[in-house]
């Protein structure tokens, strides 16, 4: 089998210009920070200012973390259950559950009912992994309400580097990350939430890295960093277009954005991605994001948008022969087959 394309959401390391500024701000920060200094509540100034001209929302309200699992636990605190949209990131289901929390799944259309009292809510915008639905605004404005009303709940914009960002209203905490933007290894992240929240604030600098790494960062972006990032994600668009014009019908709907999408298989998830591996495309199952339908997903980042077609067109083809595989008239004789 010869790879044609990984579409699991496998991310480069940087290039050259974003590894030249990323050390001149290691090298200030060097200059001015003891590695033994202690980052205060909330996060370094420097780096909150940073933040401020990308999340968006003003930097008193930013409280520094290590990422989106990091501020489950404080931000879910004495909550009696977590209502968390279906499809999601089961990432965040686990880190839920470790904090001893009962955790029920369901759609956007079903989040939006009366909820019982100490029912936090939890939901992603903009452009949800896996499938890449927006929230649309009624949906946004009924989970303002439910936080007016004395509900927590959390707004996740991990991907806002995608799509435009929902309007921050301060009803609802939300949580960012720099991860699907600059990598894994990033681990930086944060919460817009109310600073006179004191719990909340000394529970999110629990999570919080060190002040050399927050320093280091907030040097970075302010250099421009978060741009040089961006450029790296420049052909996305572009490897959207050219998967699903490969792909044929399979395409998203128009509320659909960003790098993640869930693709419908007609077998089981399990065996869809064997055969798609087996044919040179890595993809994700469906069923590692809670997908109601056999599903599989794939994600477009840094992918040549040639490599992308490539993929749909490969993608559109092997669905096509398990369809066949999966036909009424197919299973009828292997039925017969079997009982001769």
């Amino acid at each position: 089998m010869t790879l044609i394309a990984d579409l699991t959401g496998a991310r480069p390391l940087w290039s050259a210009p974003e590894l030249k500024a990323w050390r001149r701000a290691a090298v200030q920060t060097l200059a001015e920070v003891d590695p033994t200094m202690a980052a205060p509540p909330g996060g370094d100034r420097m780096l909150r200012e940073a933040l401020a001209h990308v999340v968006p929302a003003a930097a008193d309200r930013i409280m520094v973390t290590s990422g989106v699992r990091a501020s489950v636990g404080p931000l879910l605190r004495d909550c009696a259950e977590v209502v968390i949209e279906r499809p999601t990131f089961a990432g965040v289901v686990h880190a839920i559950r470790r904090e001893r929390v009962p955790v029920r799944a369901e759609s956007w259309e079903r989040m939006v009912r009366p909820q019982p009292s100490g029912t936090a809510l939890w939901f992603t915008a903009p452009c949800r992994n896996p499938d890449g639905r927006c929230a649309d605004e009624a949906f946004l404005t009924a989970m303002t309400a439910a936080a007016e009303s004395g509900h927590r709940v959390v707004g996740n914009t991990a991907y806002q580097w995608f799509a435009p960002s929902p309007p921050l209203t301060t009803a609802v905490s939300w949580t960012g990350t720099l991860h699907k933007l600059a990598g894994r290894g990033a681990r930086l992240g944060w919460v817009v939430a109310d600073p006179a929240d004191e719990d909340l604030l000394h529970g999110l600098a629990l999570t919080a890295p060190p002040l050399l790494t927050q320093r280091t960062w907030g040097r970075f972006l302010a250099g421009g960093g978060a741009d040089l990032l961006r450029q790296g994600h420049q052909e996305l668009r572009a490897a959207v277009a050219a998967f699903f014009a490969a792909l044929g019908p399979a395409g998203p709907d128009g509320d659909r954005q960003g790098p993640n999408f869930l693709i419908p298989v007609p077998v089981d998830d399990a065996e869809a991605v064997t055969r798609l591996a087996e044919a040179g495309v890595r993809v994700a199952p469906g069923s590692a994001f809670d997908a109601v339908e056999p599903s599989v997903r794939v994600t477009l980042t840094h992918v040549p948008p040639e490599i992308a077609g490539a993929a749909g067109d490969l993608v559109a083809r092997v669905l096509t022969a398990m369809s066949a595989g999966n036909s009424p008239g197919r299973r009828r004789r292997a039925g017969q087959d079997a009982a001769g």
